[in-house]
């Protein structure tokens, strides 16, 4: 091969961009690359701007004009869409299925209604025993079917009023044990309140058995407490009913 300019002349090598012959007098070494004289000066002006590129990139702050890379942001799973949930399922219940809560629910009113002080406020008693009552029907029904499930009036009021009747039964039993042996505590409890004498005797009178032990008095309080008992039942059932829907 001969030079491109000098054709006498052997050629010592190519331009890296034209790839025309060179000889020693016409190659430019760049790099260990050799250049014509009209691509060499191409490449020192390529590369001193380079150079000043990069000067000017130190100058405010950045290392041989090496950017690093954005920082991935966290990424937060998203929250699992919640089921929504289901209708309450309306409970068919059995009538021997309200035994056992109607018996505790009459425990729960009967038997503080029948104790000395605390059956002052035996209206109270009736209405929790009455909730409690279908509240642990509620409790048990769901149970068989293992689904959310809620009872129907009729059946809270029910299962409220057969609470009743059986505290009916247990407040008369200890109303009787209450009036013999502390009408006279009672009374005065009573009367330190500033009621009157008469008052006094009536109010104590509705919630015990007067010590004669008088058997119309007996059979009296007997039919007020299975009458009052069942319908303070029914509205504690029915009040529980309307929470638990």
């Amino acid at each position: 091969m001969r030079c491109f300019k000098h054709p006498e002349r052997e050629a010592v090598g190519m331009c890296k961009v034209c790839n025309k012959g060179l000889c020693n007098e016409c190659a430019v070494e760049i790099d260990g690359f050799l250049f014509c004289n009209t691509h060499a000066k191409m490449e020192k002006a390529v590369k001193h701007a380079e150079k000043e590129a990069l000067g000017e990139l130190e100058e405010i702050g950045f290392e041989r004009a090496q950017v690093s890379a954005p920082v991935p942001r966290e990424v937060k799973p998203s929250a699992r869409p919640q089921k929504p949930l289901l209708p309450k399922k309306l409970l068919k219940v059995r009538a021997e299925s309200l035994l056992a809560p109607a018996l505790v629910g009459g425990i729960i009113s009967g038997v503080p209604s029948g104790i000395p002080f605390l059956n002052f406020i035996c209206l109270l008693w009736m209405v929790l025993g009455g909730a409690a009552s279908t509240y642990l029907l509620l409790l048990k029904e769901s149970a068989k079917t293992g689904e959310r499930s809620k009872l129907r009036p009729f059946d809270s009021m029910l299962v409220g009023a057969l609470s009743g009747i059986f505290g009916a039964s247990i407040a008369f039993v200890f109303s009787m044990f209450s009036g013999i042996n502390f009408w006279e505590s009672m009374s005065e409890l009573l009367l330190s309140t500033g009621l009157d004498e008469n008052i006094a005797d009536i109010l104590l009178r509705a919630i015990v058995v007067t010590p004669e032990l008088d058997l119309l008095h007996l059979l009296a309080k007997w039919l007020l407490f299975t009458l009052i008992f069942p319908i303070f039942g029914v509205i504690g059932g029915f009040i529980t009913a309307k929470l638990t829907e």
